[in-house]
C-alpha cells in the first residue's frame, strides 16, 4: 500500500509540472522594453553641458534586445513633477543613444531629476519608467545630525512566520545614509546567537531563520565600540506567504494560508508573461527554456489583491570584475575588453566625495541592476549602492537581501485581470506626420487626394495620399527641432487650391515622478527640492493628467512660399525685430555664405568695397575668391536693380523690407552673370504682383534633437582633475549586461 501511494503522489507531481509547463506556454507575453542611461555626472552648474548615454532593449522573448521603438523621450523635472525640459532623441538600430541637455542659466539649485522612457513604455505603471536625481550646485548639504544607525528589515513573503524557514534580509546604514560593513548577529530574547554574518560593502546581508510563535529576535551590530540593536518584526501565527526558492531549472515555492480554496497565485516572468499557478501547499514550476530574469510569486484573494509576493533571480550568476588598473594618469586613455558593433559600454567617473556625500548618492544608475531588477521591482530601499564594486559573492548576496524588500511594478494584477491588458501607445518606429485635409470652408473631405511636404532645412520632398476621409500620414525621416516643412495638398487631377489643413498633436503619456529622494528616511528635509520657489520662466509647464504637445501651423503671409524654400530669406517681420544698423550687419546675418570687404582709401586708389562669396562656386568659369577678383562678387539687387557695393553701404536699412541670399543657381534663373550668387533687398515701397500660396508652414511639436548623430560612443579617458573617483563601467551586449565599479586615483 505504501509503495502504491508513493507511485501515486510521483504520478500526481508529475502530472503537476506538466500542468505547470502547459500554463507557462500558453502564458501571454507583454512587449516589453527596458532602458537603462546615465549622466556623465552627479551635480553640475547652470553654465555645465548634460551628457545622458543609454541604451533602450526589448526585454520579452529572450531572443532579440533590439528595441521595437527607435524614439526615446528624456525629460529634466523639478518637483511637483514640473517640467523644465523634454526632448525627444533617436536610438541606433542596438537601441543605443546619446544627447546634450542644457540647465536654464536661470534655474534654481537645488535637486532635479532625469527621467527616460519610450512611448510603448508607458503602457505599463509609472514607477516601471526609470527616474533619478541630480544636483545643480548650491542646494543645502545633507544634515548629518546625531550619529545614529538605521537597520531596514525585510522578511522574505512580508511578514514573519511560525515554524517557517524564509529568508530575512536587512540593510545597515550610519545617519548620513552611508552603507556600514559590520558583523551582525541575529538574536533572540534571551541572548543566544541564532545566526551571525558580515554585511557587504553595500551593507546588506540576509539570515535564514525559523522563527518561532512567543519569541523575539533582534539584530545586534556593534560600531565604534558602541553596541545596537533593531527589533525583527513580531512572529505571527497565521497570514497569508509565498515563498520560493530556485535550484537549477526548477522553482519550488510553499504556500502559507489557512484559506489556500479562496487564493490564487500568479507568476512573473517577462519572457512569459503573468501565469497563473495552481494554489497548492508546495508546488514547483519548471522553468526550462526561459532566458534569465527576476521570477515573481504573487499570492491574491478572490479579487485579485496581492497579499504577500516573492521574487527570485534566475539566470547565471553575477560576474568578477575585470582586472583594470586602478592607478591613472590624467587624460590617460583607457584600454576595454574589445566589443563588437552590437555592444555599448558607457564608462563614467564621480568624484568620490560626491559619491560619499551627495544628497543623490543613493541612486547612481547601473545598467545590470537597472535592467534586471529595478525596472520590474520597486522597494523601500534602492539597490544596493556599491554593488558594481563588490566580489561576485557580495553580489549574491546583495541581489538575495534585496529581493526580500522589493515589490512587484510591472503590472497591476487586478486591472490585468478584470479590464485586460490594453496597448494604449505604440512602439514608434519612424516620424510620421498626419492630418487631415478640408476644403470648401470645412465643408468637404479632400477624398483620395495627394499631400507633398516640403523640408525646409534640405528641400527633400515627401508625398502621402488621402483616404476617403481626407486623413493622411507621410513618414519623413529624423529632422531637427527646429525644422519647419511646407505642405499642401492637391486633388485628384493634380489641382491644389486654399484647403483647411488640420495636424495631430502628439499626446505625452500623464507620468509621476516616483523616485522622489524625500522617500529614504535618512535624507533631512533641509535638502533644497528644485522648483520650491515657484517663480520664473521655468515653471510654466505642469504635468496635466495628460499632455498634448500641439503642432504650429503659419498661416501664409506675403511671399510665404519664397520664405520656405529660401532658407537663406529674412522676412519684413525678422527684419523689423532684429533691427539692423547697418549694411555691414545685415550681412553678417549671411555670414555662412558671403563677407564684406572693405578696403581703405590709399595713396592713388580710393576706397572700394566688395561683397565676396566664402565659398567658391561650382559653376563653370568662376573664379577663387581668395584672390578677389572683380567677377568674383556676389551681386547685389535692390528691388530688381543691380547696385555696386560701394552704393549698398550706404542703404537706410530702415527702408528695407526683405533680404534673400540667392545661390548662384537661384541667381542666374533671375539675372544673368550671378555666378557666385546674388544679394536680393527688397525695400518697403517696392511693389509687385503677389500670388497668395495655398499651402502653409507646419512646425511639428518634436523634432530629434540627435537626429544627426544617434548615438556617439565616447572614448573612456580619465579625469584631467587628479583626485580620487568611484569608476563606472557598463557594458550591453546582446546576451549580457554587466556592471563594475573600481575605485581609482588620477594623478
Amino acid at each position: 500500500m505504501e509503495k502504491v501511494s508513493r507511485k501515486y503522489c510521483k504520478c500526481m507531481w508529475i502530472v503537476l509540472l506538466l500542468m505547470v509547463r502547459a500554463l507557462v506556454v500558453s502564458a501571454q507575453t507583454l512587449p516589453t522594453e527596458k532602458i537603462f542611461f546615465a549622466s556623465d555626472r552627479m551635480s553640475y552648474t547652470s553654465l555645465d553641458t548634460v551628457r545622458v548615454s543609454g541604451r533602450l532593449l526589448r526585454d520579452d522573448d529572450g531572443k532579440s534586445t533590439v528595441p521595437y521603438s527607435r524614439y526615446v523621450y528624456l525629460e529634466l523635472l523639478g518637483d511637483r513633477d514640473s517640467i523644465f525640459l523634454r526632448e525627444k532623441v533617436a536610438v541606433d538600430p542596438q537601441g543605443n543613444f546619446s544627447t546634450t541637455l542644457l540647465f536654464d542659466p536661470l534655474a534654481p539649485q537645488g535637486i532635479y531629476y532625469l527621467r527616460a522612457f519610450s512611448k510603448m513604455m508607458c503602457n505599463f505603471p509609472d514607477a516601471t519608467i526609470p527616474t533619478f536625481p541630480v544636483e545643480l550646485r548650491g542646494a543645502h548639504p545633507t544634515s548629518v545630525g546625531e550619529d545614529r544607525l538605521q537597520c531596514h528589515v525585510f522578511p522574505e513573503g512580508g511578514k514573519l512566520l511560525d515554524g517557517v524557514i524564509q529568508n530575512v534580509g536587512f540593510c545597515l546604514t550610519d545617519r548620513k545614509g552611508l552603507p556600514l560593513q559590520v558583523e551582525a548577529s541575529l538574536m533572540d530574547e534571551k541572548g543566544d546567537t541564532v545566526n551571525t554574518a558580515r554585511t557587504t560593502p553595500s551593507g546588506w546581508q540576509v539570515f535564514v531563520m525559523q522563527p518561532q510563535k512567543g519569541k523575539s529576535y533582534r539584530i545586534r551590530v556593534v560600531v565604534g565600540g558602541k553596541e545596537s540593536f533593531f527589533s525583527l518584526p513580531a512572529v505571527e501565527s497565521g497570514g497569508d506567504v509565498v515563498l520560493a526558492k530556485i535550484s537549477d531549472t526548477r522553482l519550488s515555492y510553499t504556500i502559507c494560508s489557512s484559506t489556500l480554496s479562496h487564493r490564487k497565485l500568479y507568476a512573473y516572468h517577462a519572457a512569459s508573461g503573468l501565469m497563473l499557478l495552481p494554489s497548492v501547499k508546495n508546488g514547483a514550476l519548471d522553468l526550462t527554456g526561459m532566458p534569465e530574469g527576476v521570477v515573481s510569486l504573487l499570492l491574491t484573494d478572490e479579487n485579485n489583491k496581492v497579499l504577500s509576493e516573492c521574487h527570485n533571480w534566475y539566470g547565471s550568476r553575477p560576474k568578477e570584475n575585470p582586472v583594470l588598473p586602478v592607478s591613472l594618469k590624467a587624460g590617460q586613455v583607457l584600454r576595454l575588453p574589445p566589443s563588437t558593433a552590437q555592444d555599448a559600454t558607457f564608462v563614467r567617473f564621480l568624484p568620490l566625495s560626491e559619491v560619499e556625500t551627495s544628497p543623490t548618492r543613493h541612486f547612481i544608475p547601473v545598467a545590470e541592476t537597472d535592467i534586471h531588477f529595478e525596472n520590474d521591482l520597486i522597494s523601500d530601499r534602492p539597490f544596493p549602492v556599491r554593488y558594481p564594486l563588490e566580489t561576485a559573492r557580495e553580489k549574491r548576496t546583495d541581489i538575495t537581501a534585496w529581493l526580500c524588500s522589493a515589490r512587484f511594478k510591472r503590472l497591476k494584477i487586478a486591472r490585468v485581470l478584470k479590464d485586460g491588458f490594453q496597448m494604449k501607445y505604440q512602439p514608434e518606429v519612424s516620424q510620421v506626420i498626419r492630418g487631415q485635409v478640408m476644403g470648401g470652408g470645412n465643408k468637404w473631405k479632400l477624398k483620395n487626394g495627394s499631400v507633398v511636404l516640403y523640408q525646409r532645412s534640405n528641400s527633400a520632398t515627401f508625398t502621402g495620399s488621402t483616404d476617403a476621409e481626407g486623413r493622411f500620414a507621410i513618414p519623413v525621416s529624423d529632422f531637427s527641432p527646429k525644422e519647419e516643412f511646407f505642405v499642401q495638398a492637391y486633388d485628384n487631377k493634380g489641382k491644389t487650391d486654399f484647403y483647411n489643413y488640420t495636424f495631430v498633436d502628439d499626446t505625452i503619456p500623464a507620468l509621476k515622478n516616483w523616485n522622489h529622494i524625500e522617500r529614504l528616511e535618512d535624507v533631512s528635509p533641509d535638502v533644497s527640492i528644485a522648483g520650491s520657489m515657484r517663480q520664473g520662466p521655468l515653471h510654466e509647464l505642469q504635468l496635466l493628467p495628460e499632455i498634448t504637445v500641439k503642432a504650429k501651423v503659419k498661416a501664409m503671409k506675403k511671399d510665404q512660399t519664397k520664405e520656405f524654400y529660401g532658407t537663406h530669406y529674412i522676412s519684413e517681420e525678422k527684419m523689423s525685430e532684429r533691427h539692423f544698423s547697418s549694411f555691414a550687419r545685415l550681412v553678417d546675418e549671411f555670414f555662412s555664405y558671403m563677407r564684406l570687404s572693405i578696403n581703405p582709401a590709399s595713396r592713388g586708389q580710393a576706397a572700394s568695397a566688395k561683397l565676396l562669396p566664402r565659398r567658391a562656386s561650382t559653376l563653370p568659369h568662376n573664379v577663387s575668391p581668395d584672390k578677389d577678383p572683380e567677377d568674383a562678387e556676389v551681386r547685389i539687387y535692390v528691388d530688381g536693380n543691380l547696385i555696386s557695393c560701394a552704393d549698398a553701404i550706404y542703404l537706410n536699412m530702415d527702408d528695407i523690407a526683405t533680404a534673400e541670399y540667392l545661390k548662384p543657381s537661384e541667381a542666374l534663373a533671375l539675372h544673368q552673370g550671378c555666378i557666385n550668387g546674388a544679394l536680393e533687398l527688397k525695400t518697403k515701397s517696392f511693389r509687385e504682383h503677389v500670388v497668395k500660396s495655398k499651402g502653409v508652414i507646419f512646425l511639428p511639436p518634436f523634432g530629434i534633437a540627435n537626429y544627426r548623430t544617434p548615438y556617439a560612443a565616447s572614448p573612456a579617458v580619465a579625469p584631467r582633475v587628479p583626485g580620487q573617483y568611484i569608476m563606472l563601467i557598463d557594458r550591453c551586449t546582446p546576451k549580457d549586461i554587466q556592471s563594475s565599479g573600481y575605485q581609482v586615483v588620477v594623478h
